[in-house]
């Protein structure tokens, strides 16, 4: 499925570089791709396993760094200075990663970005 579907495997691609910040390794690349087609998970079910991930958890990273990569990885872009203030205000007042993460997946940004790779949002 992986070698038929080049822009759902592209979408998964990009999750490894730039949300994990690495390079897929195949059998991911291949099982994520596979969900995705099958519609077994949606774009934000599959963000969500990235962002979830013990992997990338295991960064430990601040809520400033974790806004600025959800921008990233799911509007692609860099965040603008008043998005970056209240998302990280928002994790800062007690608001879950989750609930943060659940405003980017469902913005028209992201929306447009999965369109953009064949996928549902």
């Amino acid at each position: 499925m992986v070698d038929k579907n080049h822009d759902v495997t592209a979408f998964v691609a990009r999750m490894y570089t730039v949300c994990l910040g690495r390079s897929y390794d195949k059998v991911g690349l291949y099982d994520w791709t596979n969900r995705l087609i099958t519609e077994q998970v949606t774009g934000g079910q599959a963000a969500k396993g990235f962002f979830f991930s013990t992997e990338f958890k295991a960064k430990n990273y601040s809520h400033e760094t974790f806004v600025t990569l959800a921008y990233r990885t799911l509007l692609n872009r860099e965040p603008d200075a008043g998005g970056l203030k209240y998302w990280v205000d928002r994790l800062n007042g007690g608001h879950g990663r989750e609930a943060v993460l659940d405003g980017f997946i469902y913005s028209v940004e992201f929306e447009k970005l999965c369109n953009q790779y064949n996928i549902s949002r």
